[in-house]
């Protein structure tokens, strides 16, 4: 009978040292931890910005594009800074108009509505305190 209570004792021993308790025989099991996500928003759209001098001469540009090539934007830029000067300093659309023709020395109609469209634009652009010169 003492062999029957060792073998007894080491088949309990046994088992408590493997570690299966319970009958259905299964082991727990960490779940593995959730990753974690962040979700970056979408970056905000930004709009251009574009000086005065930007959009007057692109807008010159895109009206008359074989006058304008004729001159930088810098250029451009400084006939209508002049405009804007020349009204300021009290002189009419017509005068203006014919000094800087007289400065192409051209007669080619085109011409003619390049520059006033150039002033007109100025204006528009720079100093519309002025844009009852020009209508």
């Amino acid at each position: 009978m003492k062999k029957l209570f060792a073998i007894a004792g080491v088949i309990l021993l046994t088992v408590g040292i493997t570690g299966c308790a319970g009958s259905s025989g299964t082991h727990a099991i960490d779940p593995e931890p959730m990753p974690t996500y962040t979700v970056e928003p979408d970056p905000t759209p930004t709009t251009p910005v574009y000086t005065k001098d930007e959009i007057f001469v692109s807008l010159v540009r895109s009206q008359y594009p074989y006058y304008a090539s004729l001159y930088s934007d810098a250029e451009l830029v400084n006939i209508g800074a002049l405009s804007c000067k020349y009204f300021r300093d009290g002189g009419d659309f017509e005068s203006l108009a014919y000094n800087l023709v007289m400065s192409i020395d051209s007669d080619d109609p085109e011409f003619f509505s390049f520059i006033g469209f150039t002033i007109g634009s100025s204006v528009a652009t720079y100093c519309p305190q002025y844009s009852y010169l020009v209508s």
